[in-house]
């Protein structure tokens, strides 16, 4: 019984991890831009809701973005 319960908490805690190479990779078919000319910011996820979000920047631009699993990534630029 403790070894299923460690496994659900780490499964728990893995599926709420972010990754910027992962988040680029998503950005860049949202945005003008190739995964290596894009800076990934402000990465959170939650293993809760499925909802991973980030701020992404490339060529001078901003993009507020998102990704659940199911509707896949979706990027808005942030207008100064």
């Amino acid at each position: 019984m403790k070894r299923l319960i460690v496994l659900l908490v780490l499964a728990i805690i893995i599926s709420g991890c972010t990754s910027a190479r992962i988040s680029s990779q998503f950005t860049s078919g949202q945005v003008p831009c190739r995964p290596e000319e894009i800076i990934i910011t402000e990465e959170t996820a939650s293993a809760i809701t499925g909802m991973h979000n980030w701020v992404a920047e490339c060529n001078g631009k901003k993009y507020v973005c998102s990704y659940h699993h199911g509707d896949g990534a979706k990027c808005t630029e942030i207008k100064p």
